[in-house]
């Protein structure tokens, strides 16, 4: 009987162990999904939005990964656009970024924005907002920009070296995102797993008092 007792207990430890494993298996990367790994975003203009005379171009950067950056334009159409510099920097302090570009100097037409990033790794990522349209000499459409800038982003080899000149604006610092951590989740996952454990010992315990029954009476 003690052999039996010695044993039920055992079963039971690995039994609650594997239940904690599940249970901080299940919480922990459902806090660490939260984070955005994205190095750099257009936040605007918007895609598809019109623009006429100088417009202020948002940049966000993410400075922990951003070493440098190119700012561009080119035409809407073609497969292989030619892209014209707007600003660049290889001096990032902040996580944003104002530069302005007249649209004056160009004739009316569609184009698209690209943010060039140099990453910290040699890599190289790209970004761009398409559908501008530049209404500075001709007349505006409605507008209807895209609620959120539709961006593409790829890492590529790096093949070129930027040089260095000031970034226009007034770039501001903003607050970190840091990765948060649900404790109410982990914490109803242990009660749950506690429970089930002492579900297990109840049910051995009844199950090794019918047994010794049975052996008394054979």
């Amino acid at each position: 009987m003690f052999g039996m007792g010695v044993l039920n207990l055992t079963v039971a430890m690995k039994l609650f162990f594997g239940v904690m494993l599940l249970v901080f298996g299940l919480v922990l990367p459902a806090g660490l999904t939260q984070q955005v790994d994205v190095p750099a975003r257009l936040l605007s203009p918007l895609p598809g939005e019109a623009l006429q005379g100088v417009v202020m171009i948002q940049v966000e950067l993410d400075p922990t990964q951003v070493s440098g950056f190119e700012l561009d334009y080119a035409y809407q159409d073609g497969a292989s656009p030619t892209w014209f510099l707007i600003s660049e920097s290889q001096a990032i302090d902040s996580a944003q970024i104002l530069a302005a570009w007249d649209t004056t100097t160009i004739s009316d037409g569609d184009y698209q924005l690209r943010i060039r990033v140099i990453l910290k790794n040699g890599l190289f990522h790209e970004t761009s907002v398409p559908g501008l349209r530049i209404r500075n000499y001709s007349t505006i459409e409605t507008s209807t920009p895209s609620p959120t800038p539709v961006v593409t982003g790829t890492p590529i080899l790096p093949t070129a070296t930027m040089q260095n000149t000031p970034t226009m604006g007034f770039p501001t610092a903003l607050p970190e995102n840091p990765v948060r951590f649900d404790q109410s989740r982990m914490i109803e996952g242990i009660l749950d797993g506690l429970l089930v454990v002492v579900g297990i010992f109840a049910f051995l315990g009844i199950y090794s008092g019918i047994r010794h029954i049975q052996r008394k009476r054979e």
